[in-house]
């Protein structure tokens, strides 16, 4: 479990052990904070309403574990009634998708390729 605080304009992430500066952090673990960011604070402000979210390869700089669980997150979210586009270059994100969408119902999983 980790926590986010603001230590005056520094943006401090805790875990058990120890708290990092959000500029110490990869990349990936940068783009993740800022991801559960915004998802919380749009679900604390709409509550209940679903709505919708465009990402543009943002688990890119993930390591490969950390990827399936970013994505099966994301399916929790759109089994709340969000709808989620996500745009990618990478086949293993794309492969990740692929299989969470079999825990959908027929028609509610669409992916193209361009």
């Amino acid at each position: 479990i980790y926590r986010l605080t603001l230590d005056n304009d520094r943006l401090i992430v805790s875990d058990q052990y120890d708290n990092f500066s959000i500029r110490d952090l990869s990349t990936g673990a940068i783009e993740q904070v800022m991801l559960a960011l915004r998802i919380g604070f749009t679900l604390k402000l709409l509550r209940e309403d679903a709505l919708f979210l465009i990402l543009d390869d943002a688990f890119q700089h993930s390591d490969w574990q950390k990827r399936e669980i970013l994505i099966n997150k994301l399916a929790d979210i759109a089994k709340k009634g969000w709808q989620i586009i996500y745009l990618t270059m990478d086949d293993h994100i794309k492969g990740l998708f692929d299989k969470v969408s079999r825990k959908f119902e027929a028609g509610k999983y669409s992916s193209f390729e361009l």
